[in-house]
């Protein structure tokens, strides 16, 4: 039986482990950046607003919006940047995988895989900056309640957010330098 030239799903799962291990440590670091952000940005805002009162989840959801958007953006833009320099370029396009293949990697890690990894270290920093702040105000800063109208904004956001996400992953497979600012540039004009 013949293999077929646009998926198969050994030769996928090979290439989605390959590309994997072969961004681990770009992906771990980001990670780290990210969770540090998040705390320190959270800790700012919670110290910053001269509210003593307990904080819910109206007041965190800005916070949450926009940081979706702007790290999601920018992790998505350098998803194929190795088509930008020449010797990764031929090591990538020679690989032994489908463009499909390649780029259902790509659209998995930059936005089911981000989006996953982002709720995870979102709640991590809301956990260490409410502890922290805690602590701090000598009682408990957070609660758990989740109004409904903020669920309707939540859907509205992630809408937006994969619309975005997929004009940036194009942009960022047509450009191979600048690809964000190409593509802005290009959505805006």
């Amino acid at each position: 039986m013949q293999t077929s030239n646009v998926f198969h799903a050994p030769r996928f799962g090979a290439y989605f482990k390959k590309h994997i291990v072969d961004n681990l440590r770009l992906y771990l670091m980001s990670l780290v950046v990210l969770v540090g952000l998040l705390i320190a940005i959270g800790l700012m805002s919670v110290f910053t607003t001269g509210r003593t009162e307990i904080i819910d989840a109206n007041f965190v959801f800005p916070f949450y919006a926009i940081l979706l958007f702007g790290a999601g953006l920018i992790f998505t833009g350098f998803s194929f940047i190795q088509l930008g320099d020449k010797p990764k370029g031929i090591d990538y396009l020679l690989l032994p995988a489908s463009h499909l293949e390649k780029f259902l990697t790509t659209l998995l890690i930059t936005t089911v895989g981000f989006l996953l990894v982002y709720h995870i270290a979102f709640s991590v920093a809301i956990f260490i900056g409410a502890g922290i702040a805690s602590i701090t105000r000598g009682k408990y800063t957070m609660n758990g309640y989740f109004p409904d109208d903020l669920k309707n904004y939540m859907t509205l956001l992630y809408h937006w957010w994969f619309m975005a996400q997929a004009i940036i992953l194009l942009g960022s497979a047509y450009f191979p330098r600048y690809s964000i600012i190409k593509t802005l540039f290009a959505v805006f004009i």
